[in-house]
């Protein structure tokens, strides 16, 4: 008796194309991802006559958790703050997590005030890669601090999701990988389909077995945009403002403050459990052939509309310059692995 392939089995057949690691120019840049050892920080102090709620500290995963962070920001400001017709609130920072945590006061009716040393292109949010995946994040691992982290997440995707197709940069894509997704495994159960498990990647080039993960892509770039652009028509102000301590933020005419800062948190409110992590990417032009995400424990590749994204580093450093030969190596790790050069 003849038996009959999974249909998987069968779709995963046929080979997907390769990327082109040889295309050029490439762009090489670099990002400190805010990493607080730990657990990133989300809750509420008091500093003088104001209530702020601290957001920041998220790593690698400040796309991923950003919706999540913002729903939770607003939780607490209405515990603090619940007539909202009468308290306006500062948000410091403009990357993904101050844009997004505005974002949901504003549609909840609150005035938020944006004050930002750097346009949201400019943050650390506009360098980032985009696969959804809470990688490099710390969180407490006691029963009350995992399901808080479980929340953020299932929060953050379902918003994530609920944009899809709608001019926020994000979009559904499979991810393929040789070895379960250690990133993925942090995810609560239910909130992805299982993984695929495939007798053989879809690669002509890469032999042996694998996992196929139906998740999301975000692009930071569009997200961003778009973002602000809807803030901006809301009639939400973007002040340019540097804070280097926290007397300064004490003469913010807002009672409640949002401190989105990163890494700026340091200098603010000082937080010897908060330190720079650096991820550095290299760009090559954009294929439009490609609509997949691939990832090992050399690095990962995946396609945005502004190019091909190539990365997978990350290192203790204060230096955001990017350096030329760590790009070149992981395009060369992953000419390796798609068979495309020797070793």
């Amino acid at each position: 008796m003849t038996s009959v392939p999974q249909a998987g089995w069968l779709r995963h057949r046929v080979h997907l194309p390769l990327p082109d690691l040889d295309a050029g120019p490439v762009r090489f840049i670099a990002g400190l991802r805010p990493k607080r050892r730990g657990s990133y920080r989300l809750e509420v102090a008091r500093q003088g006559q104001k209530t702020v709620v601290h957001n920041y500290g998220h790593g690698g995963a400040g796309i991923t958790l950003c919706w999540g962070c913002a729903e939770e920001v607003l939780d607490l400001v209405r515990a603090s703050a619940p007539d909202r017709q009468l308290v306006p609130v500062a948000v410091l920072g403009a990357g993904v997590m101050g844009l997004t945590a505005a974002t949901c006061l504003r549609e909840a009716g609150y005035l938020p005030t944006l004050y930002t040393s750097a346009l949201p292109v400019a943050t650390t949010s506009g360098i980032a890669g985009g696969p959804w995946s809470p990688s490099l994040v710390d969180h407490d691992p006691s029963p009350v601090g995992q399901a808080i982290f479980e929340r953020l997440l299932r929060r953050s995707f379902d918003a994530h999701e609920r944009r899809l197709g709608q001019g926020f940069g994000v979009f559904r894509r499979d991810l393929y990988t040789p070895v379960p997704s250690l990133s993925l495994a942090k995810l609560p159960p239910g909130l992805i389909p299982e993984p695929e498990q495939l007798e053989e990647l879809p690669f002509a080039t890469v032999p042996g077995p694998g996992f196929r993960y139906d998740t999301l892509m975000i692009e930071p770039p569009i997200l961003l945009a778009r973002l602000e652009q809807d803030l901006r028509k809301a009639g939400v102000r973007f002040e340019s403002r540097h804070f280097r301590s926290a007397a300064e933020v004490e003469t913010l005419p807002e009672s409640v403050v949002i401190n989105c800062t990163g890494l700026g948190s340091r200098e603010i409110w000082p937080d010897e459990r908060l330190h720079p992590l650096k991820g550095q990417l290299a760009i090559l032009p954009p294929q439009p052939g490609l609509d997949y995400l691939f990832s090992d424990q050399r690095g990962y590749v995946f396609p945005r509309s502004d190019g091909v994204v190539v990365g997978g580093t990350y290192t203790y450093d204060e230096d955001p310059t990017p350096d030329p030969e760590v790009g070149r190596r992981l395009i060369q790790e992953m000419k390796h692995r798609f068979g495309q050069a020797p070793g």
